[in-house]
């Protein structure tokens, strides 16, 4: 069992935001990717750029965006699970005093 645990709310919820904005950013960055995906597909034609463009957005693309926000949300859930069960333990003290 730890020995300290320190987490404010307010640095929880500062943190969930940050996670949040960096998980945007990389999406973002996923959709600038896109763009680059979409105009190589065009430099050549044939089954060979079919089967790349295909695998990207259907294969490798989905399961990054699937991860990314299920690790934002879980990191998120974690934070706000702490916090919750730091505030019921220090009410649960408060009234043994």
């Amino acid at each position: 069992m730890a020995e300290l645990i320190r987490l404010s709310q307010s640095e929880a919820e500062a943190s969930k935001k940050n996670m949040a904005s960096k998980g945007e950013a990389f999406l973002q960055n996923l959709r600038t990717l896109d763009a680059e995906v979409t105009k190589i597909s065009g430099w050549y034609k044939g089954e060979a750029a079919v089967r790349f463009v295909d695998k990207y957005f259907n294969t490798v693309k989905p399961g990054i965006v699937k991860m990314v926000n299920e690790c934002v949300a879980e990191y998120g859930e974690l934070l706000t699970s702490i916090v919750r069960t730091q505030q019921e333990a220090d009410a649960q003290i408060a009234a043994k005093i």
